[in-house]
């Protein structure tokens, strides 16, 4: 997902959503944290194989520097559970996982 800038932040409805800038697979890409749920919808900034976490991928990834610091800055965000467009619902110790990708 790419957007503008401009609608990056927290709207109230649902329980709270963010658009979270996650640069790095392509510039302006996000993500979107569902902050009642705990839930963040990667888009491509996290790819599951085979149930496991793998983090940006480096074959599509453009800037791997720019997608790690993306990854830790989920870091500071509550999640339960991601959901990635390549592998589905990751839902095993989030932060921890997340951390060996920084």
């Amino acid at each position: 997902m790419v957007l503008k800038n401009s609608h990056i932040g927290r709207f109230p409805c649902c329980g709270g959503i963010e658009i979270v800038a996650t640069p790095g697979h392509m510039p302006g890409h996000i993500s979107i944290y569902l902050e009642e749920n705990k839930t963040l919808i990667t888009g491509d900034a996290l790819v599951l194989e085979n149930g496991e976490l793998i983090g940006a991928n480096p074959q599509h990834t453009l800037d791997m520097a720019t997608a790690k610091k993306s990854i830790k800055k989920l870091l500071n965000y509550e999640i339960d559970r991601l959901i990635c467009y390549h592998g589905s619902i990751y839902e095993k110790d989030v932060k921890e996982s997340l951390k060996k990708f920084i």
